[in-house]
């Protein structure tokens, strides 16, 4: 499976990747 490590979110893709997860699970709401 996919494990995700505490230092991917430190990187620019880790940030974007966050946001879209983010933005899909909250309804955009996070900008």
């Amino acid at each position: 499976g996919v494990q995700f490590h505490p230092e991917s979110f430190l990187t620019v893709n880790g940030h974007e990747m966050l946001r879209s997860f983010l933005g899909a699970t909250s309804g955009g709401l996070v900008s």
